[in-house]
């Protein structure tokens, strides 16, 4: 998606600047027309302009702040300077300060928010824009709120998945760069026996057996990652990868639906034709073989094709979808069919996640066993031989 400054014109004649993602020229007139907008002059932004400067910490903070601060019935100005006054942490005062400067130099909330497109994402910034539109800022920020709530709590249970095997397998590869590089050197300069030297053999070889699956659990994902952020064909195969990958693909799949359902709930539900709701819920897909699924499914959507025909011709998204919303079309409220695959997913997402956590300790403590006993057998028996032997 590339990101456009824009000149536009609204029904009153007044003339402001905005700023607009979109994936080429003729995708980024057709979204200001939707908005009721008439172009004067675009320029493209250039890449790197917008550097992130807030933490997701502090944007779920400010999220959770507006949220509340909206249902009490304050404007979204008198609710940035009220939050100025609330918070003592720098960064999100400073935020705060920044976006209260906009809206004094006249600046709309939403295209305060598209001069952060680093900070906040296209869904963040595009529901804002929904709730000015359609006057229900408060509701907006409260979906908000939740989803940026669920999206950290998840977060944290895969971090906490993670961090677990990469301190055992750090604490195993110390304890055997230990022995390389300090225990069989000074019994080399104790002792002169070939026995020793067999031991140190097995040893290696078996810090080969356990460093080269280590290397490749932490490597492999690391180089999978950097290659989904490149663009061409190395980023199509990272992508493939990484939907392919036991368990870990799963996870981001249903991420992806998520993501893609919460979008799609609230573009529907605030008036958007389905069309629109998908070209807008592209945005929020990083993996670049469902975003052009979903647009394979856009474009049949405007031949005439129903929406969960569409879906059932690209099998890499679950059929869950494409069933659920053909019951939606059968009742007339496809809608609430969004809401209800959201919470699915969420319950999906929650669930491989507490399964994994509950496996892996188990795993782990296997994996230690057999590297006991294989030090056992293959260093700690010869070694005593040898003490024996000299005794």
């Amino acid at each position: 998606m590339k990101s456009y400054k824009c000149r536009v014109s609204d029904a009153e004649g007044k003339i402001r600047e905005i700023i607009k993602e979109a994936g080429d020229e003729a995708s980024l007139v057709r979204l200001i027309s939707e908005e009721n907008f008439f172009l004067i002059s675009y320029k493209e932004e250039e890449k790197g302009s917008s550097q992130k400067k807030y933490s997701n910490r502090i944007i779920l903070d400010f999220t959770d702040t507006l949220a509340l601060m909206l249902r009490s019935g304050l404007t979204v100005r008198d609710s940035l300077k009220v939050a100025s006054v609330t918070f003592t942490d720098r960064k999100t005062k400073g935020l705060l300060e920044s976006l209260t400067a906009s809206l004094n130099k006249g600046i709309s909330f939403p295209d305060a928010l598209d001069r952060m497109s680093a900070d906040f994402t296209p869904l963040y910034r595009g529901m804002v824009r929904i709730g000015d539109r359609t006057g229900s800022m408060e509701n907006i920020f409260i979906r908000l709120s939740k989803y940026l709530n669920d999206e950290k709590a998840m977060r944290e249970k895969i971090r906490g998945a993670l961090i677990y095997p990469l301190m055992v397998i750090s604490v195993l590869f110390l304890f055997m760069l230990v022995i390389s590089l300090f225990i069989f050197p000074r019994l080399k300069n104790s002792f002169s026996d070939q026995t020793l030297d067999l031991v140190f053999q097995r040893f290696q070889v078996m810090m080969l057996l356990v460093l080269i699956p280590s290397a490749i659990f932490v490597l492999f994902p690391v180089a999978l990652f950097f290659a989904s952020g490149s663009t061409g064909k190395m980023r199509e195969w990272a992508d493939s990868v990484l939907l392919k990958i036991p368990v870990a693909g799963k996870i981001i799949l249903n991420r992806a639906c998520l993501n893609l359902v919460f979008s799609l709930e609230v573009l529907t539900s605030s008036g958007f034709p389905i069309e629109s709701a998908l070209n807008e819920s592209s945005s929020v897909l990083s993996n670049s073989l469902l975003k052009e699924a979903l647009k394979r499914i856009g474009r049949s959507i405007v031949k005439g094709t129903r929406l969960s025909e569409a879906f059932s011709a690209e099998p890499i998204w679950p059929e869950r979808i494409a069933v659920w919303i053909g019951v939606g079309e059968a009742s007339g409220d496809v809608s609430s069919v969004f809401s209800q695959l959201r919470l699915f997913f969420q319950w999906e997402l929650d669930k491989r996640t507490s399964r994994i956590m509950q496996l892996i300790e188990p795993a782990l403590i296997l994996l230690l066993g057999a590297f006991m006993i294989l030090f056992v057998i293959l260093f700690v028996v010869p070694l005593f031989s040898i003490f024996g032997a000299v005794l």
